[in-house]
Parts: C-alpha cells; structure tokens; sequence
C-alpha cells in the first residue's frame, strides 16, 4: 500500500511523530539529538520529513518504510520504524489500519 508518487520531501527538524495511547510517546528528529551531541553527519534517510501527493501524505520515510503514511481517500493508514524519526509503529495492533477521524491543526 504505502508507495509516494511525489519523490519530493519537504520540512524540517521541528517536525515529528507522536502516539497518545496507550502512552504518550513523542518521536522527535533524529538529526536532533545528533546535532546536541556535535555529530555533524545526518544522513540523507535521516531528514525525509514529509511528502505530499494527490495520491498520499507521508510523514518520515527511510528504511524502504513511512513513520506515518495516508492514502488519497485519508480512510487507510500505514506506520514502520523510519530513519528520519527511528520511531515504533505508530499503531500498536497492526502497520495497517484504517483511519476513522483525521484532525488538521495549523499553527500561524
């Protein structure tokens, strides 16, 4: 299922991934803790933040996988480990699942 068209990535260190339940778990850029330790080498993989497609949005990539990956019908969702956030799936019953509300907030 999980396959972006787009091949552009865009974002920064800011962005990340969060679950609230059954713990809240937040997954920050892994570049980020790197750039505190002085480890100036980030790899490519390790700063693929977002892409967005008329067919999908994905959030973190790397690995052959998506931290978090939306369908164009925003009904199906896919979550792996990715590079960019080296984070578990987000979805602790299974990778797939299919998504009942989604909720857009933007900060100006």
């Amino acid at each position: 299922m999980a396959q972006t068209k787009s091949g552009q990535y865009f974002g920064t260190g800011e962005t990340f991934l969060f679950v609230l339940s059954p713990k809240v778990v937040k997954y920050d850029w892994v570049g980020k803790q790197k750039c505190n330790e002085s480890q100036s080498q980030v790899s490519h993989s390790e700063q693929l933040f977002m892409s967005a497609s008329s067919r999908s949005l994905c959030i973190g990539s790397g690995g052959g996988k998506f931290g978090l990956f939306i369908d164009e019908s925003l009904t199906r969702g896919e979550s792996d480990r990715c590079d960019t956030f080296a984070n578990e799936p987000l979805s602790s019953i299974s990778n797939q699942f299919n998504i009942a509300v989604i909720e857009v907030i933007s900060f100006c």
